[in-house]
């Protein structure tokens, strides 16, 4: 075997692998990483939480003597996003709750969801935190959707494929991905199987959306260079 020809397998081995997170192709339910009560719950009963709006509904968690602080889950994630410290079982609380929240409509649009994002945070990942950097473009209004990793300083590749706007009141964008890229190389073709993101959390700077494959899953807006 020539060793471009191993190199260039192994390539679209590791990509595949490392793209797969987007689409939520990891099987890991997102129920095995619902944290023990003691480290952090959602307030539950109607006398803990009447008057509150659902989007503010606090967690309790651990603070650092050991007794408990209460923190809205919405400040969960944007810690998550700035630190990648938060713990894996808080972070996904918080989306746990956000996204069952069933409130008042979220305000999101397909001009929110336009442009470069990281996914920081998988509820399908092991870890919680992406282990690689994988900048995600979303841009339906001319239906082009990307992945893009590092590792470090090593470019890994790229998949690229389509997107479109969905909306509804469950803030859906529909995508489909497929095409290898490497460098200035392109191989094979868009897949058919299309894939969902439902977004329940949009400030601006941090989405967080619920993946037709399962789990949940955070990003980060990538600020345009320039």
């Amino acid at each position: 075997m020539k060793l471009d020809s191993f190199c260039g397998g192994l390539w679209c081995l590791v990509v595949s692998a490392s793209m797969s997170y987007v689409g939520g192709f990891v099987g890991t339910s997102p129920s095995a990483l619902t944290p023990a009560p003691h480290r952090t719950r959602a307030l539950e009963s109607m006398s803990e939480h009447r008057g509150v709006p659902k989007r503010r509904r606090l967690l309790y968690a651990e603070g650092g003597g050991g007794g408990q602080e209460s923190v809205e889950p919405a400040a969960v994630l944007r810690t998550a996003v700035e630190t990648r410290k938060v713990p894996m079982t808080e972070v996904s609380e918080a989306l746990r709750v956000l996204a069952a929240d069933g409130g008042s409509p979220l305000a999101c649009g397909a001009e929110d969801v336009e442009g470069s994002w990281e996914l920081v945070f998988s509820t399908q990942l092991k870890s919680g935190y992406m282990p690689i950097r994988e900048l995600v473009g979303f841009y339906p209004s001319r239906e082009e959707a990307s992945i893009d990793a590092t590792a470090g300083p090593l470019p890994i590749g790229g998949m690229r494929g389509k997107c479109w706007w969905r909306g509804g009141e469950e803030n859906e964008l529909a995508f489909m991905l497929g095409a290898v890229k490497l460098g200035p190389f392109k191989f094979g073709k868009d897949k058919n199987e299309v894939k969902t993101y439902k977004f329940f959390v949009n400030d601006g700077k941090v989405l967080a959306a619920r993946s037709s494959a399962g789990g949940f899953a955070l990003l980060s807006r990538v600020p345009e260079e320039g």
